[in-house]
């Protein structure tokens, strides 16, 4: 189930329809609070989902969109994640310092950027996204 859930929450978390893209939200919540998930051992599946599917950089993408009232709602559910003692924060801050990295270097060389950031098992995150508003990803 938690599978399942996380690819339709990959599918939809560049939507650009604002309820579609809450719903998105809505259910990441659901699963990171979800005491069913710590109880039956999935929050390891979970979190290499989350990994696998680049979730926490598709919501900082799209947080750095400018939309204040979705931005605050990605970061509330971000904020969730990293609390959450099954996944951690080491993951979640991963993603932040790769995507400050990745504008300090656009900044300096005023193109796109390719990163490489390691998460927990030192297994590296390769992306390559356009970077937005330096201040959506901070607020």
């Amino acid at each position: 189930m938690a599978s399942a859930c996380i690819i339709a929450i990959s599918l939809f978390c560049r939507e650009k329809v604002i309820k579609v893209f809450s719903i998105a939200l809505q259910l990441l919540n659901l699963l990171i609070g979800s005491s069913r998930l710590e109880k039956e051992g999935s929050a390891e599946l979970l979190k290499n989902r989350i990994v696998e599917r680049n979730i926490v950089l598709k919501l900082l993408q799209k947080s750095e969109e400018g939309n204040t009232r979705i931005t605050n709602k990605i970061h509330e559910s971000l904020l969730d994640l990293s609390f959450n003692p099954q996944v951690g924060e080491a993951m979640t801050s991963a993603f932040i310092l790769q995507r400050i990295q990745a504008h300090n270097r656009a900044g300096s060389q005023k193109k796109g950027t390719t990163t490489s950031t390691a998460v927990d098992g030192g297994q590296p995150i390769e992306t390559e996204a356009g970077l937005g508003s330096y201040k959506g990803l901070l607020a």
